[in-house]
């Protein structure tokens, strides 16, 4: 990579959500020759900016560091930002909505060599910690060979032919692509980067069927099959949906853009009793069922319901009654999976009402027809469901309890207040 010159900045957008903060080690993003950014937890989060690092002479970055506290978990995407001038000895770091004041650079600045640079982002020195702690996502992060260039243009990143001129100093923009995850791509060169994983990493991303699900038979699990999700001999296991009453969680902005998506992974151990089905439903908005096929027991069918407000899914306990729905001429799909017994099946139900298009998994996108007959259902129910100002939505869980001796297990649920398309991925096995 092209290094800048006595001026540079680092800038991103990132999205923070983690199950048990206090247990967050750090992630750090290293621009050598340049800046080092690391993001951990004492309290609350804390961003620290160190504008002078060099790997091979760490002292150079001990003389010079701003934190700026944060607040990240379930909050919308934060910006950060790191600026620094060496001609003028001055950095900032910027946390919407917080800055910090101008500093003064301190030490010799003169021991950072020249030539290529790197950019590198690594977790802290205990990869154990990151393990299933939760998720981080970085948007639109770029380099520049400036200090203070960015304007209200520049900030939320829109580029046009009016503020073109304004990206001048722009050395990289990055951005995950839609289509490979193993890469990164610099928008602005039109150039892709491999990405190589950490061997040591136990996280989603390194681990294939073989490793993440590990049903057996053992003499230490008093003979029962249990569910290993990490590297361990003996493993605990994630929560049983069946052996549960419903679970609701209250509160939930709903989509104010028309725009929605609902994914998740599942695992049943015996589809034949998946009797009554599952149902992953986000009050008045979309839902996802699972239950075995009426006719086929050894299939599975996952159902994509983009008009949640037209069903009543929480009543409906039998798998007649749900593949039944069909006939109604609701707007759905379906996705069946021949013989899913101890596998993972990746869900996604993704609707976009403002282009009336949707699609399940990895099915072909489908029309929302909006002149279809609902049968019993009240025909001048609108298209979507009208939120109104500081309305929330719920989304449940139910119907797990009803079913047999059939294990039924999630996890990754997300709740997407945009439509995704279907080529960017967030699925690992």
């Amino acid at each position: 990579m092209t290094p800048a010159t006595t001026e540079y900045t680092l800038e991103f957008w990132i999205y923070i959500n983690l199950y048990v903060p206090s247990q967050f080690d750090k992630f750090v993003i290293e621009w050598e020759k340049h800046l080092k950014l690391v993001l951990s937890y004492n309290s609350g989060y804390i961003s620290t900016c160190y504008p002078i690092f060099y790997a091979a002479n760490p002292n150079l970055s001990a003389s010079n560091s701003v934190n700026v506290n944060f607040t990240a978990n379930g909050t919308p995407w934060g910006y950060i930002r790191c600026s620094v001038d060496l001609a003028k000895q001055l950095y900032f770091s910027f946390n919407e909505p917080l800055v910090t004041t101008e500093k003064n650079l301190l030490g010799g600045l003169s021991n950072i060599a020249t030539g290529n640079t790197t950019l590198v982002f690594k977790g802290g020195s205990d990869d154990t910690k990151l393990t299933n702690q939760g998720v981080i996502f970085i948007r639109h992060l770029r380099l520049w060979k400036c200090y203070l260039c960015q304007d209200a243009d520049t900030y939320r990143l829109d580029i046009t032919n009016q503020t073109a001129i304004k990206y001048i100093d722009l050395l990289y923009l990055f951005e995950s692509p839609y289509i490979d995850p193993d890469k990164i791509t610099d928008i602005k060169a039109v150039q892709d980067y491999s990405l190589t994983a950490n061997t040591n990493w136990i996280g989603y991303n390194v681990l294939d069927m073989s490793t993440y699900k590990r049903l057996t038979t053992t003499l230490s699990n008093n003979g029962n099959a249990y569910l290993c999700n990490e590297f361990k001999d003996v493993c605990s296991g994630l929560l049983k949906l069946n052996q549960v009453q419903n679970i609701s969680f209250t509160g939930i902005q709903p989509p104010m853009n028309n725009r929605f998506t609902i994914e998740l992974w599942a695992l049943n151990t015996n589809i034949s009793n998946l009797n009554s089905g599952i149902h992953f439903i986000w009050k008045n908005v979309g839902s996802v069922t699972l239950i075995k096929d009426s006719k086929t027991i050894t299939t599975m069918n996952s159902y994509c319901w983009p008009q949640d407000h037209k069903l009543n899914l929480q009543n409906s306990i039998t798998s007649d009654s749900i593949n039944s729905l069909t006939s109604t001429t609701l707007n759905y799909d379906i996705l069946q999976t021949s013989n899913p017994n101890n596998s993972w099946v990746w869900i996604r139900c993704a609707v976009n009402f403002t282009n009336r298009q949707f699609y399940l998994s990895d099915n072909a996108v489908k029309d929302i027809k909006a002149d279809l007959v609902y049968g019993t259902v009240n025909n001048d129910l609108p298209l979507r469901y009208l939120w109104q100002n500081n309305e929330t939505s719920t989304f449940i869980i139910a119907g797990g309890s009803l079913n047999g001796s059939t294990d039924i297990i999630a996890r990754s649920i997300y709740l997407f207040n945009e439509y995704i398309p279907k080529e960017y991925l967030f699925k690992y096995k």
